[in-house]
């Protein structure tokens, strides 16, 4: 579990009113998981919660989903009411995993919360371990791309129909890859 825009609360209140609310946000997610489940914070921001004993996986998505809306309500900070919310990773022990594996699985399912907007959980699926591998390979060609100079401009006109008039032109970049071809910038600008 990672609490979102925490850094905000660094920045702004400093690291004293951040340190504080991290003790608060402890202390909710214990309130909000079962007495056998384990709470610790990793550093920063980051929390693991171990769940022993789950018979099902909709038993972890049920503590998931309590421990997400239990950030619905303010944690209180210095007597004001401060608004953050928590993204969640959930990967489930499979028999070969070591506790490092079991902890990057989660993180990469809660990386992914956060870019599914933040404030929800998502459950670890392998494809999402070969995503990233993709993505970081991605990174790594359109670095070497740049050097080569593989990106390059192709113009479309911008017609006024009813006029038929030339409006303007857009510079559309693409990406002529050594081994994929040509690729479009859907797959490589986000």
């Amino acid at each position: 579990l990672d609490l979102d825009n925490f850094k905000n609360v660094n920045d702004s209140l400093g690291h004293d009113a951040g340190d504080r609310l991290l003790q608060a946000a402890a202390q909710r997610l214990v309130k909000s998981t079962r007495p056998s489940d384990t709470v610790a914070r990793l550093g920063g921001d980051e929390f693991a919660i171990l769940l022993e004993g789950i018979r099902e996986g909709g038993d972890v998505e049920r503590i998931a989903a309590t421990i997400t809306s239990s950030f619905h309500e303010p944690l209180i900070l210095d007597g004001s009411d401060t608004h953050i919310a928590a993204s969640i990773g959930i990967a489930f022990s499979q028999p070969d995993d070591d506790t490092e594996q079991l902890l990057r699985n989660a993180d990469i399912a809660m990386y992914s919360a956060k870019a599914a907007g933040k404030a929800r959980f998502v459950v670890f699926q392998p494809r999402m371990q070969e995503q990233l591998r993709e993505r970081l390979k991605l990174e790594e060609d359109m670095d070497r791309a740049l050097e080569r100079g593989e990106f390059f401009l192709e113009f479309q006109p911008v017609i006024d129909l009813s006029h038929r008039e030339l409006l303007g032109v857009e510079a559309l970049v693409r990406w002529n890859h050594p081994e994929q071809g040509l690729i479009m910038p859907g797959s490589f600008i986000p």
